[in-house]
């Protein structure tokens, strides 16, 4: 398997420094200091990368996952429901991408 390779120094990335981030649906792996100097540097909103395995991100993944199936489930709010369940699966297939593509090496 290839060795993930931080963004930021072009250095090999560890398991306990792996912090992945996505921005404009391109999501790439860093140190988490590569990370938090990337922050730093990041002069507007849209240059910034928002970290994607965090504690964070998964509780938003798992509340919204929660949201898509109630959406599914019921009737409330009809086809406007349904579609507002779909778009809240968005931040669980990223963290699902993420789990699997970076950080099960």
């Amino acid at each position: 398997m290839k060795d993930l390779i931080c963004r930021y120094c072009g250095k090999k990335i560890e398991k306990d420094q792996l912090r992945t981030a996505i921005r404009r649906m391109k999501m790439v792996p860093f140190h988490k200091e590569c990370f938090e100097l990337q922050e730093e540097e990041t002069i507007s909103m849209n240059e910034m990368w928002k970290p994607v395995n965090q504690t964070g991100w998964t509780i938003t993944s798992g509340a919204m996952l929660l949201f898509a199936i109630t959406m599914a489930m019921t009737e409330w709010l009809g086809n406007i429901g349904d579609l507002l369940g779909v778009f809240a699966l968005y931040p669980v297939i990223i963290r699902f991408i993420s789990l699997v593509v970076y950080e099960t090496r």
